[in-house]
């Protein structure tokens, strides 16, 4: 997954926010409670207000994940 979020970081960069949370540091924890990490790799998409859009947790296709993500990049 780490190759196809570098390109889509890269191809939205400017309209999307990226954050790389590391479960093990102490200054994610409020993040990890939030979103209810309990499982590598997870991602979350919030919409500006901060709302849960998407979710993915586990492995996941790449072709999803670049189509679902890609889609809203393109559309920024």
């Amino acid at each position: 997954m780490q190759p196809v979020v570098a390109n889509l970081e890269k191809q939205c960069a400017g309209n999307v926010t990226f954050i790389h949370a590391d479960v093990d540091k102490s200054k994610y924890q409020d993040l990890v409670s939030e979103y209810r990490v309990n499982a590598i790799p997870r991602f979350v998409l919030l919409n500006p207000s901060g709302k849960v859009v998407k979710q993915w947790l586990g492995t996941t296709s790449s072709g999803e994940f670049d189509q679902s993500m890609g889609s809203i990049c393109a559309s920024q």
